[in-house]
């Protein structure tokens, strides 16, 4: 496994040493695990220097999960606050609760 990302949506922080904040904080409750954190609100600031070209500001954690190329991973589970599990799968099969074309 080269890495487990992490895809959060914060809007109100767009700094890239948030998304080192999150991944400490991760190491410490995992040890020894491949954690990688990205803010999807900021993904428009940083992909055109990784990658040569420019993207929209994305409007949610869905919507980043939804542009990953690794579409057979491309899963996002968030915990609700009634304990459920929210689980998007843009790219997934047709019963997924997002759509999308990928």
């Amino acid at each position: 496994m080269n890495d487990i990302d992490v895809a959060y949506f914060d809007s109100t922080d767009l700094r890239p040493e948030r998304d080192l904040e999150i991944e400490r904080t991760l190491y410490h409750l995992m040890l020894n695990m491949p954690w990688q954190a990205k803010n999807q609100a900021a993904v428009h600031l940083w992909y055109e220097r990784k990658f040569g070209f420019p993207v929209e500001p994305l409007s949610s954690s869905s919507d980043g999960v939804g542009t990953w190329p690794e579409t057979a991973t491309s899963v996002a589970v968030r915990l609700l606050a009634d304990d459920q599990l929210l689980i998007v799968a843009p790219c997934g099969p047709a019963h997924s609760r997002e759509d999308s074309s990928c």
